[in-house]
């Protein structure tokens, strides 16, 4: 994948994002597979507090929400532009 803008990145975010809630969000398994660990470390950084956990008995899971998505693209686009 590469170098997202605003408008690829709604439309990945309507594509991936589960309904948890009352909102629409990204399982963190989900955003690092498309981003990688370091940009969901990003995202998930706790000054940002854009991800959750939401549990139902014995499993819970860690999400992003739209706007701690769109922190962990944009960590994603400046990686890939490092590359180029």
């Amino acid at each position: 994948m590469g170098i997202l803008n605003k408008l690829q990145a709604d439309e990945l975010f309507r594509c991936e994002a589960i309904l948890i809630g009352r909102d629409d969000v990204l399982p963190v398994s989900k955003a690092v597979a498309l981003f990688g660990e370091k940009a969901v470390s990003f995202a998930k950084d706790k000054e940002f507090k854009h991800w959750g956990a939401f549990g139902v008995g014995d499993f819970t899971t860690d999400y992003l929400n739209y706007t701690g998505f769109l922190a962990a693209v944009s960590y994603y686009n400046v990686e890939q532009m490092k590359v180029r």
